[in-house]
């Protein structure tokens, strides 16, 4: 009988200790369903949020690859900005090279109009004094004219006088050769004064 009170004893303890592990075997399983679901739930995040980090980089990606190409057009527009700024500094530096030897030639050629310019009015006032002193001349060419004509005048009639006297000194030697001496100091300075009108 106590053999069969223990045994009913222990079979009690056995269904109690049997049904606290099917209780704790449900519990565990409950909480490790819960576990992995909350496993897949982050996982499916996790998944997503990869997938969304993917395509930023992807995006990113084909900006840096725009950017690189934006780049490199920049790099290439620069270097011909620079050619282009040497090009035009050469073409400055010709320019004002050109412009400094035409500014020295505009120089030098107005200073040669101003001596042309000079030597013009000096010519003008030789020219007026030339131009004074040929009608002085002509003046005095005018009166040496009709002083010569005069004096040939004069001497035509001393010559005339003289071959008269000449004629006539053969009848009257006296006193006609003392006035046919007269008669040749006379045509002797008549000509001496036409040499030195001439």
């Amino acid at each position: 009988l106590k053999i069969m009170k223990h045994l009913e004893s222990l079979q009690h303890q056995y269904n109690a200790l049997s049904s606290q592990h099917e209780e704790t075997i449900i519990s565990l399983k409950k909480q490790f369903q819960t576990q992995v679901n909350a496993a897949e739930e982050e996982k499916g995040k996790f998944q997503l949020s990869s997938e969304a980090k993917e395509r930023e980089i992807n995006g990113l990606k084909e900006e840096l690859k725009v950017l690189q190409v934006s780049k490199y057009n920049l790099e290439k527009k620069l270097s011909e900005l620079e050619q282009k700024v040497r090009l035009q500094n050469i073409a400055k530096d010709n320019q004002l090279s050109q412009l400094s030897k035409v500014e020295k030639r505009f120089a030098a050629i107005s200073h040669q109009c101003g001596l042309v310019i000079q030597a013009h009015g000096k010519l003008e006032q030789n020219v007026d004094e030339a131009t004074r002193l040929n009608k002085k001349l002509m003046t005095v060419n005018k009166n040496q004219e009709n002083a010569i004509h005069d004096l040939k005048q004069e001497l035509e009639k001393v010559t005339a006088d003289l071959i008269r006297s000449k004629v006539t000194s053969q009848y009257n030697l006296g006193e006609d050769n003392i006035h046919l001496t007269t008669q040749q100091q006379q045509l002797q300075e008549l000509k001496q004064k036409l040499q030195m009108v001439s």
